[in-house]
């Protein structure tokens, strides 16, 4: 996407926001619900209280309660723990997997025994039958090579010596059958890996849950069958004595010895488990609770809190929170809506500074309490916190004292006017003191406070005006500490002096943050204020120096629209300075040809007869539209742009379309294309701009231009534009029309005011003759022609 496809793409969606109804709606929801759900406080009873501290006001039960009896809940979650039976995993395969173990273990050396591998080479190696048939069997050397994987097969240690035995007596079937027949019968009776850990859980038995494919649980509660790890040995030499009766010793201590090794516990302790139910069991166990009845006094005042009472102030906070958040915050949105409605359809829609660009200025005013808002929900932890740990042992009751909101109400007189600005404070102040649980003394001061201090900054024309305003609104901001503080029985004089404290410094610092805040605005919304404005009324701005080197008549006749625009703005009541700007910036867009406007011929060419009028108003229609171009480069601001483009309005050019009219005919030609694109004049300001200007255009023709003949052509010209309709969209009103008119006419006839005509030389001998009426002195023309011409291109 390039550069003017972007361009194009960001004015279209400032055009949506602009123009929208939707856009009002959106921002009206987002501050309800921002409001409601990020602003809005706990409005249940969070009694901030830690133990040892002394209370400050009564507090009884506004309803009855329960409370929970912590020590007996946990009384019982430990009876609970105590009586549960401890979880014991069984393995019935361990058994079949060590059998398993030795006949693979003892398959190994076996193999040396074997003759079918024998006979199949053709030898008759060890192992081999004797003539006798009796088997040959392998040599010690042979065998022992194979110690080391029969060991590791087996899991356990034999030694040279004891493998030596087994080789004596062939490994045979009947050593594994003993030693298989030893495990079972041990691991089926069960042994335990610490008995008398589960000796401990005698009296309430246990569960025995067997693992593997299907897995089942039976209680135990006669726990001494099962064998410990230091029983094993005894009862394996037990079950030795019937098994292997008749073995040689050795062999027997050597099968007592494999089996034992072999043997590991089978029942273990599940702890994971065991630990789950029980908790599982204990969360279904529900708390112990007594009930507190309403009225019932939980803490006085002056009283230290203890434990006890810590216990129900947090139960009562807790409760209350569950029960009442929901229609809390409902109440809080529709408390909200209908401010927020009531305000606006009553006071702000149709007022007279919101009407232009509406959404825009709605857009501001949102921002600005949203921004407003959020510092004071910043700088308000809760509106029943006591103890903040801040300087000064500042409280919530004095906390509200130190909060900027003024410098809203401040910014918003700046650009919308001090009228906007109350209506703004009306709303920031119901929210702001919600915020502080809707304490009276919060609301009054936040009004009065913001209020006073858009009042003095509504004029501002100077940056220093902030600060003294800052220091102004400290002073009165500490007067009403102290009338808030008195009114509070607060009269203490370390409390009434940090009170005056915080509230001077919220007035210094609401000046600091609107001086700080202005210029952001002014760059955000196109916004000029006074100090704006009187920077640009400076002929040295650079427009200005432009415009008197490239089109000097322009200048001119721009600085004559200016002092007859601010005249006529001081006489209705609007802003003088801001119609002066205006008026100096108005023809900025001649810049672009100055030559094809008459003011600026000085060769006495006219660039005009020499193209067709419907071109030559192609080039006047243009410089309005290169105005409007010039003031965004040069960032004039949205309302030096309005009056530019606002300054002719939809009029005629009349002289091109006379012209036009006369050299094609009247059908041939469309009124539409020699009409100026508009707007009409949407302010007061804009609409002297345009009225001086025509006016100041047309005089410069006027042949013997006498005080009547001025007033007359004056009132003419003002009644054309009326009648016109070109002032019908702005708030001029007859009255104002004819102030206008009488502002103009001081001013226009003491510039074209007669002249006496004195001769170089006086003759002395003519003193005593009577004086001569002296001639009429016409002023000179200063366009091509006298006829009309001047009107229409300027």
């Amino acid at each position: 996407m390039n550069k003017n496809e972007t361009d194009k793409t960001i004015q279209n969606i400032k055009s949506l926001v602009k123009t929208q109804p939707f856009v009002l709606w959106g921002i009206l929801i987002f501050i309800i619900l921002f409001s409601t759900f990020v602003l809005y406080p706990d409005r249940t009873a969070n009694y901030h209280y830690k133990l040892g501290d002394i209370a400050e006001r009564d507090i009884k039960a506004p309803r009855d309660f329960f409370i929970e009896d912590a020590a007996a809940t946990l009384q019982n979650r430990q009876q609970v723990a105590d009586s549960f039976q401890s979880i014991y995993d069984y393995d019935p395969n361990m058994s079949s997997q060590l059998s398993d173990r030795v006949e693979q273990a003892f398959a190994i050396p076996r193999r040396l025994f074997s003759t079918d591998r024998e006979q199949k080479e053709g030898q008759a190696p060890a192992g081999a039958e004797s003539e006798k048939g009796e088997s040959l069997k392998p040599t010690i050397e042979m065998v022992m090579v194979t110690l080391e994987e029969f060991e590791n097969a087996l899991g356990i240690t034999v030694g040279e010596r004891g493998y030596s035995t087994l080789y004596k007596y062939n490994f045979s079937n009947e050593i594994t059958d003993s030693i298989k027949s030893i495990i079972s019968k041990i691991l089926k009776n069960g042994v335990v890996a610490n008995k008398e850990l589960l000796l401990k859980e005698e009296k309430k038995g246990i569960i025995l849950r067997s693992i593997g494919t299907i897995s089942t649980e039976r209680l135990v509660e006669n726990l001494r069958v099962f064998y410990g790890p230091d029983e094993v040995r005894s009862y394996v030499i037990a079950a030795s004595e019937e098994l292997v009766k008749n073995s040689n010793k050795t062999l027997k201590a050597l099968i007592i010895d494999i089996s034992h090794q072999l043997i590991l516990p089978n029942i273990t302790m599940n702890r994971s488990e065991t630990e789950k139910r029980i908790l599982e069991a204990q969360s279904e166990l529900k708390p112990v609770l007594y009930q507190i009845k309403q009225g019932e006094m939980i803490l006085r005042e002056g009283e230290r809190v203890d434990e006890t009472r810590l216990l129900k102030l947090k139960a009562l906070s807790s409760q209350s929170a569950a029960k009442d958040m929901l229609m809390t915050r409902v109440g809080a949105a529709l408390m909200i809506f209908f401010s927020l409605l009531v305000i606006y359809i009553v006071l702000i829609k149709n007022h007279k500074t919101i009407r232009r660009n509406h959404n825009k200025n709605i857009l501001f005013l949102a921002l600005m309490l949203l921004i407003f808002l959020l510092i004071t929900k910043i700088s308000t932890p809760s509106g029943y916190t006591n103890n903040l740990n801040l300087p000064l042992d500042i409280t919530s009751d004095s906390l509200f004292l130190l909060l900027p909101l003024a410098a809203g109400a401040m910014t918003v007189s700046l650009f919308l006017g001090f009228e906007i600005s109350i209506y703004f404070t009306l709303i920031l102040s119901i929210l702001g003191a919600t915020i502080f649980s809707i304490r009276v003394e919060v609301f009054v001061f936040f009004l009065l406070s913001s209020i006073t201090g858009a009042f003095w900054v509504q004029h501002c024309r100077e940056r220093k005006i902030f600060i003294t305003t800052g220091f102004k609104l400290a002073l009165f901001n500490s007067a009403v500490a102290t009338a808030l503080s008195i009114y509070s029985s607060e009269i203490n004089m370390a409390t009434l002096a940090k009170n005056i404290l915080l509230a001077a410094s919220s007035g210094i610092t609401s000046g600091i943050i609107t001086a700080g805040l202005t210029p952001v605005i002014e760059l955000i919304f196109s916004y000029t204020t006074d100090i704006k404005f009187l920077e640009l009324s400076n002929l040295d701005q650079p427009m200005m120096k432009r415009l008197m080197i490239e089109a000097p008549g322009t200048y001119n006749h721009s600085v004559i629209v200016a002092n007859l625009a601010e005249a006529a703005a001081s006489a209705i009541g609007v802003s003088a300075l801001r119609t002066r700007v205006g008026a100096f910036y108005h023809d900025i867009g001649k810049l672009d040809k100055p030559l094809y406007f008459i003011e600026n011929q000085t060769d006495g060419k006219n660039r005009h007869d020499k193209i067709s009028p419907s071109m030559s108003a192609l080039v006047l229609i243009q410089h309005v539209k290169k105005g409007v171009e010039f003031a965004k480069e040069y960032k004039l601001g949205q309302d030096i742009s309005d009056a530019i483009q606002q300054h002719h309005g939809t009029s005629l050019i009349k002289y091109f379309y006379n012209k036009s009219v006369k050299i094609h005919g009247e059908d041939a030609v469309k009124e539409s294309d020699f009409r100026y694109p508009g707007p009409k004049p949407q302010s007061r300001e804009s609409a002297i701009v345009m009225l001086a200007d025509v006016v100041e255009a047309a005089l410069r023709t006027l042949e013997r231009p006498t005080p009547a003949r001025i007033q007359g052509r004056i009132q003419e010209l003002i009644n054309a534009i009326f009648l016109d309709g070109q002032l019908e969209e702005c708030d001029l009103t007859l009255k104002d029309l004819h102030q206008i008119s009488n502002s103009f006419n001081k001013i226009l006839t003491g510039l074209y005011h007669h002249r006496i005509e004195y001769n170089d030389k006086l003759d002395v001998k003519k003193e005593n003759k009577p004086k001569e009426t002296p001639k009429e002195v016409k002023p000179q023309e200063s366009a091509k022609e006298s006829n009309g011409k001047t009107e229409d291109t300027n």
